[in-house]
């Protein structure tokens, strides 16, 4: 698989394509294939569920969070690809789900008074339980990570891993607007943050800043284009091209004079 994929990689057409990102995309290839490998080996206390496009890999005693997840998984998948217009890749979708929200921040050393709920990393999407913090389906479905995962997922895929942080930060919240109605409290706004911070300092930029910026400029992106510009967007981006300039190629305008303050805005 992974010789598939390298193969896939280096045989997309060049033109355009930066040597630096290629070498990037080549790393790309080699971690989330080895991420997901390592993950759906088996392991003493751990189970999984496979179906078909879904596979849930769970802590032993946590079958029912793990058919929760299933469930929405395999019910979100289709729509967030219909939202998004990119493609569903061949390979499953692998969710591990982790025994609570501060068990899922302890496992990549985050402080567990402040847990996330999901985690997308290296074609692997992290979910806590559902029953440790939603406990109803419904809260679960409203509240939970699931689709914003995905789309991060997908665009990972279709783009073998060539954006910005807050591209697929800016796309997952707009996914997640339009399949759940859920928004976080610097959703419509638009704070003056430089292109350079937002592209080399995203996570070190305040939270409400960094990711209200995100999504209003996701937003003022696509509304430049038609339907499918994100899938025609991913191919530039797939093809080995950097992101402004691939912008440039599918929004016909330049990104970053999108932003409030920016220079011609």
């Amino acid at each position: 698989m992974l010789v598939a994929l390298l193969g896939w990689v280096l045989g997309m057409a060049p033109g355009g394509a930066s040597p630096s990102v290629r070498a990037a995309q080549v790393a790309w290839t080699a971690r989330t294939a080895a991420s997901r490998a390592a993950v759906q080996l088996p392991r003493p206390g751990w189970e999984q569920l496979a179906a078909g496009p879904v596979q849930v890999i769970y802590p032993a005693g946590h079958q029912e969070g793990a058919f929760w997840v299933r469930d929405y998984a395999l019910a979100s998948l289709p729509r967030v690809a219909q939202v998004t217009g990119l493609p569903l890749p061949d390979q499953p979708a692998v969710f591990v789900v982790h025994a609570s929200p501060a068990d899922l921040a302890r496992s990549f050393g985050w402080d567990p008074q402040d847990p996330p709920l999901g985690f997308y990393a290296a074609g692997v999407i992290h979910v806590a339980d559902p029953l440790t913090w939603a406990g109803e389906r419904e809260t679960f479905m409203r509240l939970g990570p699931v689709p914003h995962e995905l789309a991060h997922w997908l665009l990972d895929r279709a783009a073998l891993g060539n954006y910005p942080a807050w591209f697929t930060e800016g796309l997952a919240q707009a996914v997640d607007r339009e399949l759940t109605g859920f928004t976080f409290s610097w959703a419509g706004r638009c704070p003056p943050v430089a292109w350079d911070d937002l592209n080399g300092g995203f996570a070190s930029l305040p939270t409400d800043d960094a990711y209200g910026a995100a999504l209003c400029l996701y937003d003022r992106l696509a509304a430049q284009a038609g339907p499918g510009h994100l899938a025609q967007l991913a191919r530039e981006l797939a093809a080995g091209r950097p992101f402004a300039a691939a912008a440039r190629q599918v929004y016909g305008v330049e990104p970053a004079r999108l932003l409030p303050g920016a220079p011609g805005s």
